[in-house]
Order: C-alpha cells, then sequence, then structure tokens
C-alpha cells in the first residue's frame, strides 16, 4: 500500500484543524481530577550527592549538575530561573526522626507549632515534645517562566541557613512601591520579577549549593500575570498546596556534600 507525504502546507493546515478540536474538546477526561491528585512541584538546587547528578542512580537526569535547579515534578533541569513570586508562608514542617525511620508527619502554622512545645537540641536542631524534628520553614509558591513562554507552578522551601534569603527577598518586595492615581502603593506580589540563582555555601559541615534572589523589575506578560493571580486564589483558597511527602530533599537548607542530610 503506497502512501503520500503530507505537503508543508497540508501539515500546517492539518495542525490548525485538530487544534481547532483541541479548543472544542478542552477539558474533556480531566472532569474528576482533583486538588490530591495534583502534585505542587518543588524547586531545589542540585548537590553533588543528589540522586539526579549520580550516573549509577535510578534517579539520574541525564544533564543533571550540581547548583542546577530541579523540578521534582516535571523533571525539568534549570540553570536560571525567572519567576513571579505568587503566595509566602511561614511553617513548621515535623519530621520523624531518621532513627524512626525518617518523613514527613505534618505542616503547621507557626502558632500551632509553639502550642506544642519546641526546644534546641544539643545538635542545634529544633524539636517537639514527641521527639520529632520541627523545622521552621518558609515556602514560597512561585510561577516560572519558561524560555518557550509557558508557565510552571512549584515551590521554594527553605529552611536553616536558606531563611536569610528569603527574609532578604521578602523585606525587598514589601518595600516595592508605585504611584497610582490616588498616590503611591504596594503592588501585589506577582507584579515582581525575580531571578533565582544557585550559590555556593559552606559551613563546619561541608558545602552545599544554596540560593539566591534578584529583583529583575516587574512583569511584562500578561498572561504571566493572570496565571500567577490564578494560582494565588487557588493556593489562598486551599486547593493547591505543597506536597512534602516527597521526601525531606524538597527542602532547601545547608546540605553538605557528603550527605543529601539536612542539618537543620
Amino acid at each position: 500500500m503506497s502512501t503520500t507525504k503530507m505537503t508543508k502546507k497540508e501539515k500546517e493546515d492539518s495542525q490548525l484543524a485538530i487544534m481547532g478540536s483541541f479548543e472544542q474538546d478542552a477539558g474533556m477526561g480531566t472532569e474528576n481530577i482533583e486538588a490530591a491528585d495534583q502534585a505542587m512541584p518543588f524547586l531545589r538546587p542540585l548537590q553533588k550527592m543528589s540522586p539526579q547528578v549520580d550516573e549509577d542512580n535510578p534517579g539520574f537526569v541525564e544533564g543533571a549538575k550540581a547548583g542546577m535547579f530541579y523540578n521534582t515534578a516535571t523533571e525539568k533541569l534549570y540553570t536560571e530561573i525567572t519567576f513571579l513570586p505568587v503566595y509566602y508562608e511561614r511553617c513548621y514542617i515535623e519530621w520523624q526522626s531518621r532513627e524512626q525511620g525518617g518523613g514527613f508527619l505534618g505542616k503547621l502554622t507557626p502558632t500551632e507549632a509553639k502550642a506544642l512545645g519546641i526546644t534546641r537540641g544539643e545538635d542545634g536542631k529544633d524539636y517537639f515534645a514527641n521527639g520529632n524534628q520541627a523545622a521552621d520553614t518558609r515556602e514560597l509558591t512561585v510561577i516560572i517562566i519558561n524560555d518557550d513562554g509557558t508557565y510552571d507552578p512549584a515551590v521554594i522551601s527553605m529552611a536553616s541557613s536558606q531563611v536569610k534569603a528569603s527574609r532578604k527577598l521578602m523585606t525587598q518586595l514589601n518595600a516595592v512601591r508605585v504611584q497610582g492615581a490616588n498616590g503611591m502603593f504596594a503592588p501585589p506580589m506577582f507584579a515582581n520579577q525575580v531571578k533565582l540563582d544557585s550559590t555556593s555555601e559552606s559551613n563546619d559541615h561541608g558545602t552545599w549549593k544554596g540560593i539566591a534572589f534578584t529583583l529583575d523589575g516587574f512583569v511584562t506578560d500578561q498572561n504571566a500575570y493572570v496565571t500567577a493571580k490564578g494560582l494565588y486564589d487557588a493556593v489562598k483558597g486551599g486547593s493547591k498546596s505543597a506536597n512534602y511527602n516527597e521526601g525531606d530533599e524538597v527542602v532547601v537548607a545547608d546540605v553538605s556534600d557528603d550527605s543529601e542530610s539536612i542539618p537543620f
């Protein structure tokens, strides 16, 4: 049976026709997808010992290098990221001790966490009365602006020494003002563009890749702004949230090169 190759014009016409069908059938098949069925991905800087960097690890990702950023859901790799900050929240993450198997146990507000009682251990880490770790965490939900014009939601979860990067960014964002018809006003946080880069950091435990934020003016992409506003409504309304069940590696903290553990 012989076949005739389509010309370039025929392929373009066919693509336009099927795109029209896509729009006509928009949303079909996704009717039963709920918030619990969707993972809000995390962004994290890869370390020398990250599974994605180790060629012998099942989690290896082609092209991954220490200092790159990794999207835990899409598995995209980034060397630098431009994003719109959408929603900020301080929280406490309760982690089970590794001696008891480790893992995420819950996310609490600062008020809820302090009501349970938090003490500083001899190792410099904070603990609840039940012996589980209490990680004072800054959670920033963002919209990534990709080079191809698409957008991805993600969460940057920061603890330990990375809190200072979060505090600096929040201070800068909170100071932004623009002139309006009735005087100066504070624009929504997602009106700002921010650059995210990795940095080399160290302490007595070793070295690791941390994060650095740089304000990059106001967003100029209307679609990105609308997308960020929609994500803000979803997060504030509770239909979108971070999933820490992916493991403690999603939190950006002090991570030494000889271990993927997080010395809070």
